[in-house]
């Protein structure tokens, strides 16, 4: 998933780069916040996330935070038409955790892996984990929502 998107440009880019899951952030606080999901051809998911409380969307997943301290809660549900069908599973806020892949390879069903995946380490970390989907937000930007197209064609690359 790429996500943070907040620009068409940026989502045609990861369309093109052959990206699975777009990521369309739609909480009031985050400086990655989007106007709202994006067009997007039916050949890719698009993924509403919330922190806190969720709207109504015409997104496919609904990647659901609870609000911990102020800021989003570290792992996330997966939603679709209300249901569970994943967790997503993060860093800590602005952390990092040496046991995150364990911790991850012991989720029950569908894992959504987030948390300092970029380029260059990707790949690793979906060979330790398995997991649905992979995560990324800002190992492919320049500044909050503004992506950069070669870094996401590459990190679709090494996700795959």
């Amino acid at each position: 998933k790429i996500c943070g998107l907040t620009r068409q440009e940026d989502v045609d880019a990861a369309v093109e780069a052959g990206a699975d899951l777009l990521g369309f952030i739609l909480s009031e606080t985050s400086p990655r916040r989007a106007a709202g999901v994006l067009d997007a051809p039916d050949t890719v998911l698009r993924v509403a996330v919330f922190v806190g409380d969720t709207e109504e969307t015409d997104a496919d997943l609904v990647q659901f935070h609870a609000r911990e301290d102020g800021h989003r809660s570290r792992d996330a549900e997966l939603l679709w038409a209300g249901r569970r069908v994943g967790t997503h599973v993060d860093l800590p806020w602005l952390e990092d955790d040496p046991t995150h892949l364990e911790r991850a390879r012991a989720v029950d069903g569908r894992v959504m892996l987030a948390g300092g995946l970029g380029p260059e380490n990707v790949r690793a970390a979906v060979a330790a984990v398995s997991p649905w989907a992979v995560d990324s937000a800002r190992s492919t930007e320049v500044a909050p929502g503004i992506k950069d197209h070669d870094r996401v064609r590459a990190w679709v690359e090494a996700a795959r």
